[in-house]
């Protein structure tokens, strides 16, 4: 389980992460986007798919990384 947080969500603060991977998941890895707040897919897209795909790519997986895939999907259009 991967548990994504704006550092600046005010809505439901990075504690409230915190508990939850403490709680329900000690074993989930809690990433705090800086700068995002609870819109982290609309004001920091790129970091959220950059620690989406990184990731992923650590879930075991035989083929070309997502980062990868990414890129030669761009290229391809």
């Amino acid at each position: 389980m991967h548990l994504c947080w704006g550092e600046a969500d005010r809505a439901t603060p990075p504690a409230i992460a915190q508990h939850l991977k403490e709680i329900i998941c000690p074993r989930a890895k809690l990433t705090i986007i800086p700068g995002a707040g609870h819109f982290i897919e609309q004001e920091k897209p790129e970091e959220l798919l950059r620690e989406l795909l990184t990731f992923w790519d650590k879930v075991e997986y035989q083929g070309p990384s997502s980062i990868d895939r990414l890129k030669n999907n761009a290229d391809d259009n």
